[in-house]
């Protein structure tokens, strides 16, 4: 089996623009709420920790004598309890929301899965590339769901680590540079294991089909 071609940026961008137009079409809801819920992931948490930070320096004020401060340091402590039941209602909803759509989902791409390959030429079935290229399409179809839910999270980690740097660089400029500095090494790191694991899974696919038909017999 031929070695497969490295995708470029522009073709790894449009496989995900793929990806996020086959959930769409499969779940609309589930893409919508990935949607709001990136904007409310990435937007809550920093506003809920500049509300708890406002609360404490009106504390400060309140025992430094001033008597308004006391009332606002009550309010902001209000205000930072209804951001932590809010995230946490939106939370529950979206779990619901991502049980009920990941079905949806894993069964829309199950059927355009086998609706290719029974459309393929009898020979193939017993063609070793044909069936590398079905056990990896399986593992897919199975891994489908928690990848859209990934790349949510990627977004959304983007989008806050944007807002906090930018937040922190208007605040002390040296604070924000150390800070994105210090995520550099991090996300190196990340790539890295991230394609060691995708060669290995690659390069091991026989031996894990043989493994999992080993196990099923025993079992």
């Amino acid at each position: 089996m031929a070695e497969p071609k490295k995708l470029s940026f522009n073709e790894t961008l449009k496989a995900f623009g793929m990806v996020a137009i086959t959930t769409y079409k499969a779940s609309p809801l589930a893409a919508i709420t990935k949607i709001i819920g990136t904007i409310i992931g990435s937007a809550i948490p920093l506003v809920t920790t500049f509300v708890a930070a406002q609360a404490t320096t009106y504390l400060a004020a309140g025992f430094a004598g001033d008597e308004q401060a006391g009332a606002r340091a009550i309010w902001c402590v209000a205000a930072t309890v209804l951001l932590v039941i809010l995230m946490m209602a939106w939370n529950s909803l979206q779990n619901y929301i991502d049980q009920f759509t990941s079905y949806k989902i894993n069964s829309a791409i199950s059927d355009q899965l086998y609706e290719h390959f029974v459309s393929i030429d009898f020979w193939r079935y017993d063609d070793k590339d044909t069936a590398d290229m079905f056990d990896k399409a399986q593992s897919f179809v199975s891994f489908f769901s928690r990848f859209f839910d990934a790349m949510a999270r990627i977004i959304a980690s983007i989008v806050s680590v944007i807002v906090a740097l930018a937040s922190l660089f208007s605040v002390s400029w040296w604070i924000g540079l150390i800070l994105f500095l210090a995520i550099i090494p991090s996300a190196i790191v990340q790539l890295k294991l991230s394609r060691l694991q995708t060669e290995h899974w690659r390069k091991y696919t026989e031996a894990r089909r043989r493994s999992d038909s080993i196990s099923w017999n025993v079992m």
